[in-house]
């Protein structure tokens, strides 16, 4: 996302509170032009995955998905 990590840290916090077996990283990037925020997600449960994927990428504006690894 575009959004500062203060922007998306309440949301950040909420889906760790939902999903407490998935782990979820953020990282700033200031390197880049325009600066962003890569989140990560990582857990053995793929419902629960996609599922704190998708709250995510309906509360932080300007989320975008990329392909699982």
């Amino acid at each position: 996302t575009l959004r500062e990590e203060t922007e998306i840290a309440a949301a950040l916090t909420e889906a760790a509170e939902r999903w407490p077996m998935i782990s979820i990283g953020s990282y700033p990037r200031f390197e880049e032009r325009p600066h962003r925020v890569i989140v990560t997600m990582e857990g053995r449960d793929g419902p629960s995955l996609s599922a704190c994927a998708d709250w995510l990428m309906a509360h932080v504006a300007g989320a975008r998905a990329c392909e699982p690894e």
